[in-house]
């Protein structure tokens, strides 16, 4: 099987500088709302890679539900609240099959934390490392807010949404958390010119790609 190398146009590189300016900030989520193909998961990867950022994303098989969730939850939290990493979380339209999955983003994105999600037993060795690392940065507040302010400051959400999709207003609109704690970038269609331009730049590889070959 032959796979075209990955190709740029004007809106993929407008999008990237864009989303990076985001992303590298502290506590800096986003909401890209578009068109599928326009290139918004291929930029936040090129941001992730730029920056040495972990790339999280779902993999959902037909078992997956709110155990599953919750488990890739606390991974990412776990990541960015204890090890202190750089977490680049992304979250599109296919993997909202459940509304409890948007009340919980919701919740991780309000506060870095999620009511519920560990239990005592879980949250007990989480807190013994961070109780030395508040204390080194001479932070005033108890184990667990410094847990969900490493949160808050190092995952970050980014939610890929179809704005074309009639659940698009209804999400938003039920999680406002999504609007208040996320930078909203509208990416809704390519270009005339790179409608016009981008199937020659792929065939043109696609034939440099058979010419080594033979």
């Amino acid at each position: 099987n032959r796979t075209l190398k990955p190709y740029t146009t004007e809106e993929t590189l407008d999008l990237s500088s864009r989303i990076d300016r985001v992303l590298s900030a502290p506590r800096g989520s986003l909401l890209l709302a578009g068109r599928a193909g326009v290139g918004r998961r291929e930029a936040v990867c090129a941001v992730s890679a730029i920056h040495g950022a972990k790339l999280v994303t779902l993999k959902m098989g037909k078992n997956f539900g709110i155990k599953q969730f919750k488990a890739e939850l606390k991974n990412v939290m776990q990541l960015a609240g204890v090890e202190e990493e750089q977490i680049f979380f992304i979250l599109e339209d296919n993997n909202f099959a459940d509304t409890q999955f948007l009340d919980l983003i919701n919740s991780l994105l309000s506060s870095g934390e999620i009511p519920g999600l560990y239990s005592p037993e879980e949250m007990e060795p989480l807190l013994t490392p961070l109780k030395q690392n508040a204390s080194n940065e001479g932070y005033n507040g108890d184990a667990i807010s410094f847990f969900a302010r490493n949160v808050r400051k190092n995952l970050h959400t980014i939610l890929i949404m179809d704005c074309s999709s009639p659940e698009f207003v209804i999400n938003c609109e039920s999680n406002p958390a999504f609007y208040k704690e996320c930078t909203i970038l509208w990416n809704y269609d390519l270009s005339q010119e790179t409608y016009m331009t981008l199937p020659k730049t792929i065939l043109s590889q696609a034939k440099e790609e058979a010419t080594k070959d033979d």
